[in-house]
């Protein structure tokens, strides 16, 4: 299982050498600053929203940004800044999820580290599952800073009291690195701790989804297994897995799914052994030209042609070339490492699995409904978005892959089921449990209701 990290440290520690011995290491790094810049470069959205919002002025003769200029316009208009944060903010964490992802695509049990300057200071640690803070003695950062950037010793110490205190981060570290010493020590330290984080994700990998997952269908009481979807480049691969079963016909994705998360069994499929639509969704083959063109979707669901091509145009389909297999297991039995998990329930379940999402690091879910092919709202959307997607199941999966009637699917990134289970035993010590109890339409509300929203509900203050 893959570990990430966030490395930080303060102005003049040393963080872009630590960052740099561990990207010798082979170390992916996601570094903040870089990708800052990447999302405003001419001609992109971010770049866009700025200029027509800021005007040319804010150009230099190169087109790009003129940063000094920028920083100047936003300084003390809070308006302004939120409104520069809103075009670069979105665009970055977008770059920085595509990062992530290419990299636990090349290798699921990497170490991948985020170099980000203010990790603590903007609650970004609360995305990584370690951290690591550069450490040098204020009189060292003072040397660096007057050298480096030729400052007076009083503006070294002025931006050193600026940032965050480094004593601070220190205590909310997982690791400290100590760079007062020859470069040699500093990344003596850096492959000692390479080795120790790679340990790590070696032991994560194994006994990680067994209990977690126990506990998850205790806190929902779920009627099926969650699924694990993996998709395979060799499709070799499922000839090695000894539990592997294979059809000898041409299969439904749907009904895959519904195989694996009722009869308990794992399952494996190439593009020709699923039907051309659903193998064109999760990128095993091209999509039909009779569908490209409308002519499918017309046949049943769509008046004209042109409304079948509008339709097939809005399905997110994983990109076809990569992948050559897929294969599904219950993800209790620890098959292998999910791309994406699967999870069936009823909509009482459903909100409470998005209530331990958003739990903390709260943020508004989008969801979609393309109609027919369900299977891309959940499982291609997750997969290209690296966010959780819930969905409806269609007409199609209820008749041919048996989604019960009042079942829902919701497809979630791995990293993200751990959440939702330590939350859901947050949320269940608070109260907040299934079945949900009810408390009825015609009684007084109030007494059913956590103590401390008594007081706001007959219309005293909350203290």
């Amino acid at each position: 299982m893959a570990v990430i990290v966030g490395l930080t440290g303060s102005i003049a520690t040393g963080k872009s050498l630590v960052s740099k011995y561990f990207k010798e290491l082979g170390v992916p790094i996601i570094d903040y600053d870089l990708v800052s810049k990447m999302v405003v470069e001419p001609g992109l959205p971010a770049w866009h929203d700025i200029v027509n919002y800021f005007g040319r002025e804010i150009l230099q003769k190169d087109q790009t940004l003129d940063r000094p200029k920028l920083g100047v316009i936003v300084f003390g208009d809070e308006e302004k800044r939120r409104k520069l944060e809103s075009f670069i903010h979105p665009r970055m964490e977008e770059e920085v999820q595509r990062q992530e992802k290419a990299a636990l695509e090349a290798d699921p049990d990497a170490v991948v580290m985020h170099d980000v300057p203010l990790l603590f200071e903007t609650g970004l640690d609360k995305r990584v599952e370690k951290t690591i803070v550069v450490y040098a003695s204020e009189e060292n950062q003072l040397k660096r800073l007057k050298k480096r950037d030729a400052m007076s010793e009083e503006d070294a110490r002025s931006r050193i009291k600026a940032q965050f205190p480094l004593a601070e981060k220190m205590k909310r570290a997982d690791f400290v690195i100590y760079n007062d010493g020859s470069l040699e020590e500093a990344k003596r330290q850096v492959e000692k701790l390479n080795a120790l984080l790679t340990e790590v994700a070696k032991m994560e990998q194994k006994g990680k989804w067994s209990g977690l997952i126990r506990r998850l269908e205790a806190l929902l009481r779920l009627k099926t297994f969650p699924v694990a979807f993996k998709l395979l480049e060799d499709p070799e691969e499922l000839t090695k897995n000894k539990w592997v079963r294979r059809f000898d016909r041409k299969m439904a994705l749907c009904q895959l799914i519904t195989i694996v998360r009722t009869f308990d069994w794992t399952v494996g499929a190439t593009g020709e052994d699923l039907l051309p639509m659903c193998a064109s969704v999760i990128g095993l083959a091209e999509l039909p030209a009779e569908a490209k063109d409308g002519t499918f979707r017309s046949l049943v669901w769509c008046k004209t042609k042109e409304d079948g091509k509008k339709y097939e145009d809005s399905i997110p389909r994983i990109p076809a070339g990569k992948y050559q297999a897929v294969i599904l297991a219950p993800l209790v039995y620890e098959p292998f490492e999910p791309d994406i998990v699967l999870i069936y329930g009823n909509p009482a379940q459903m909100i409470l699995i998005i209530n331990a999402i958003q739990f903390e690091d709260y943020e508004r879910l989008e969801f979609f409904c393309v109609g027919e092919t369900s299977c891309a709202d959940a499982i291609a959307q997750c997969y290209l978005s690296g966010k959780p997607s819930l969905t409806i199941p269609c007409y199609g999966e209820r008749r041919y892959g048996h989604a019960q009637d009042d079942e829902m699917v919701i497809a979630l990134p791995p990293r993200i089921v751990e959440k939702v289970e330590r939350n859901l035993q947050e949320l269940y010590a608070r109260g907040i449990r299934y079945p949900i109890s009810y408390s009825g339409a015609q009684l007084d509300v109030l007494p059913a209701m956590p103590p401390a929203y008594l007081n706001l509900g007959i219309g005293e203050s909350v203290e």
